[in-house]
């Protein structure tokens, strides 16, 4: 769980992170928000699948007018765990730069990246 999010008449914050996954699809990785009233949000990105040896970055725009907490919530299927892990989480002020949007799980279109292979020669 993060510290809380002091909006101080901001709408718009850009939760940033890095997450490493372990886990076969039995187990899901969550970020909700937790306003200070108590409230808690439905899932606002979610991830369930092995992406191996490798840190992946993650980024959330989140939209609220109170003050938050941002809750990172892993969650077990049956009785498999899995390894989750975090780092670099932090906010911005303002919404996500929607060009930096990119996990390349829609295509390489999506992300405006293009395969150059066979571009170089050695």
């Amino acid at each position: 769980i993060t510290t809380v999010q002091d909006m101080n008449g901001d709408t718009n914050k850009c939760l940033k992170f890095y997450y490493y996954m372990r886990t076969d699809e039995k187990c899901t990785l969550d970020v909700l928000t937790k306003s200070t009233s108590g409230s808690v949000s439905s899932s606002l990105w979610s991830r369930n699948k092995d992406y191996g040896e490798n840190w992946n970055y993650g980024e959330i725009n989140i939209k609220s007018n109170e003050n938050f907490q941002a809750i990172f919530q892993a969650t077990p299927k049956d009785s498999w765990l899995g390894t989750f892990a975090l780092d670099d989480v932090y906010f911005e002020k303002g919404s996500c730069n929607q060009s930096s949007l990119c996990d390349l799980e829609s295509g390489l279109s999506s992300c405006s990246w293009f395969n150059v292979q066979g571009l170089f020669k050695t």
